[in-house]
């Protein structure tokens, strides 16, 4: 194996560990604990993290799928049939689409993450008024939910794409 399709695989695998990593602890630790702590902590907390998480966690994510198919083009011996006519094949488009399928569900969290904190910024040091309130309920809810999603697909993804080197 060439220098090249080391530097791609070691920027695929190393990228791709920190995107799931990250993933899977923002939704299954670091979530549920700021939900315990309640709104003033989880509050401030969010706000100062959700802008550089989602750069973050974006570059992070495109760096990986782009290295992913870079890899999946320079493969030697491997035509785009042999994605849909081989074990391993299928194992990798499988996890090509849930990587995907984790991009935008990221997204998703996102733009509800910074849609929170704009509502936070507009209702600082005082009391919300119930619409405010209210407002501020439909994304608080959904976000664990679509992180959940977020980490699950990308278990799916990891977990294809180490199976595909045994099938």
């Amino acid at each position: 194996m060439d220098f090249e399709m080391v530097m791609l695989r070691t920027i695929h695998i190393v990228v791709g560990a920190f995107w799931a990593g990250t993933a899977i602890f923002f939704a299954f630790i670091m979530t549920p604990q700021l939900q315990k702590l309640g709104p003033p902590i989880m509050g401030p907390v969010t706000g100062a993290l959700a802008p550089v998480m989602a750069k973050v966690m974006l570059t992070a994510a495109s760096i990986t799928i782009v290295m992913g198919v870079v890899l999946a083009l320079r493969l030697p011996g491997v035509d785009m049939d042999t994605y849909v006519s081989t074990g391993w094949g299928v194992a990798i488009l499988i996890g090509f689409l849930a990587s995907i399928g984790a991009f935008t569900t990221g997204l998703m969290t996102s733009k509800l993450a910074k849609r929170m904190v704009a509502l936070g910024g507009e209702i600082a040091g005082r009391a919300p008024t119930p619409e405010e309130g209210a407002e501020m309920q439909s994304p608080s809810a959904r976000l664990p939910r679509i992180g959940h999603a977020t980490a699950v697909v990308w278990i799916i993804a990891v977990a294809s794409m180490v199976a595909a080197r045994f099938v």
